[in-house]
Order: C-alpha cells, then sequence, then structure tokens
C-alpha cells in the first residue's frame, strides 16, 4: 500500500491483507485440527513476486501488483476449486467450497476495478 500511487489499488491492497489473515487463520486452525502441518516460509515463486515488488513504487508497482494479484487469484481459484470438489476432509472441502466465491469476487474485483495509469 505504501508504494503505491492509486488510491483503488491500496484500497483493494488493504482489503487483501484483511480478508486473506482472516482466511490464513482459518486455514490454520484446519489443519492444526487435522494434524497436517502447513509451511513456515513463503514458496520460492511468492517470494520472489514479494522481492520483485519490493524493488517498485508508483505506477510500475501498481501495474506489477495488479498482475501479481491475477495471476495469484487464478491460482488460488483453481487450488480451491479442486479441494472443493476432490478434497479429502470434508470439513476442508466444504471450507474451500464457501471461500471460492470470495476468492472469485477478487479476481474480479482487480480485473475490473484496479486501473494501473501508464
Amino acid at each position: 500500500m505504501q508504494r503505491s500511487s492509486s488510491a483503488a489499488v491500496k484500497q483493494y491492497g488493504q482489503e487483501m491483507v484483511t480478508e486473506h489473515t482472516q482466511v490464513n487463520q482459518e486455514l490454520m486452525r484446519l489443519a492444526m485440527q487435522k494434524g497436517v502441518e502447513l509451511p513456515k516460509q513463503m514458496s520460492s515463486q511468492n517470494k520472489a513476486m514479494t522481492d520483485r515488488l519490493s524493488r517498485l513504487s508508483g505506477t510500475s508497482f501498481d501495474a506489477a501488483y495488479k498482475q501479481a494479484m491475477i495471476d495469484s487469484h487464478n491460482q488460488a481459484v483453481a487450488l480451491f476449486k479442486a479441494q472443493s470438489q476432490q478434497g479429502q476432509y470434508p470439513q476442508l472441502k466444504a471450507w474451500a467450497t464457501q471461500k471460492l466465491p470470495n476468492l472469485q469476487a477478487h479476481l474480479q474485483m482487480v480485473n475490473q476495478k484496479l486501473t494501473v495509469d501508464s
């Protein structure tokens, strides 16, 4: 949010922090209940994206952030769809099914509302 020059990007970023923090906490609780250990570090792909974004600011940050949100939400939607249809644990399947519309809405928001000045 600090590196953006766009009010829409800043607002979207704040919404993602708030919503994704809550969803991650829910996922951690479900994983603990099932005895599943979650990764303690970011994937190399996410680390590279974070590193890249940390070097940008202004409109170049906004464009890169928008693309990162499109890519990551497309991946998340695919994962949540697969889990909701083929998941091994009924509770996790139900959770993924419940969260999928929010992820799809986030993807729609980034595609429709985040305009990036060139």
